[in-house]
């Protein structure tokens, strides 16, 4: 197997796939999941935020502190 160079990357991997690792890495998957729906304003997500409210913020938090280094 060779190794891959940044040229062989596409956009998703180059734009995303740090924050994604990250993310796992973090624990933060589940929060991140549970914010894609809060739109949809499912009992079950809401619940879910209210119940983790100190989680979710760690996630925020985290986000906002990546999202100022760019």
């Amino acid at each position: 197997m060779r190794a891959t160079g940044e040229e062989d990357l596409d956009f998703f991997q180059v734009a995303y796939a740090d924050f994604l690792i990250e993310a796992h890495v973090r624990g933060f998957i589940r929060p991140m999941v549970y914010f894609f729906f809060t739109s949809l304003y499912h009992a079950e997500v809401l619940t879910w935020l209210s119940e983790n409210a100190g989680y979710f913020n760690e996630f925020r938090l985290w986000v906002e502190g990546r999202t100022a280094r760019l």
